[in-house]
């Protein structure tokens, strides 16, 4: 079987930390329109004010590395400004390609908003399942070759190829594969 580990807001820690009470989720509309959601907010967020807030062109902007520019300034304002009038001192990163505006909508929020980011432990999970597979490399294999990541579609290899050096600082091969 072939794992797969998928984003899972940080709802937890946000409903721990909040000091108004309230907190926002920033996120994908897929995210909130499932039942894993729901029993998120639930299970670890039943005393607190849970705000969500669909992103939309958010993750377009970053694959297209305009995370730093006016643009994505303009989006986080306007999804973030009515969350902050209805008290969320605490706002969560509800997708894994927010990370790269994490900066700008610091910026943005001010530093009396904290800002949760969920990526690390989704990256957390996928290292737990690399290393109960074996397939970790381990320092001394670091420089032994480049990362592989695979791709069905052959039109998009070599823009996944360039956004992943100028997001990660890191050349990746990019092979495409056939589905059947």
């Amino acid at each position: 079987y072939t794992p797969f580990v998928g984003m899972e807001p940080a709802v937890k820690p946000a409903a721990r930390i909040t000091r108004t009470g309230t907190v926002g989720i920033l996120a994908t509309e897929t995210t909130f329109q499932g039942e894993m959601f729901a029993k998120l907010v639930n299970r670890f967020a039943h005393d607190t004010t849970v705000l969500t807030q669909a992103c939309p062109g958010l993750v377009e902007l970053v694959e297209k590395d305009e995370h730093d520019s006016p643009s994505a300034r303009i989006l986080l304002q306007q999804y973030t400004q009515p969350l902050i009038e209805r008290g969320a001192d605490t706002l969560v990163l509800g997708c894994t390609h927010y990370s790269f505006l994490k900066t700008q909508l610091q910026d943005v929020v001010g530093p009396s908003v904290t800002i949760i980011d969920s990526a690390p432990a989704v990256a957390d999970q996928v290292t737990r399942l690399l290393e109960e597979k074996g397939l970790v490399r381990s320092e001394a294999e670091e420089d032994v070759g480049p990362i592989l990541a695979y791709t069905t579609d052959r039109t998009q290899a070599r823009r996944l190829s360039k956004q992943a050096k100028s997001l990660l600082g890191e050349c990746i091969q990019i092979r495409v594969v056939e589905l059947n």
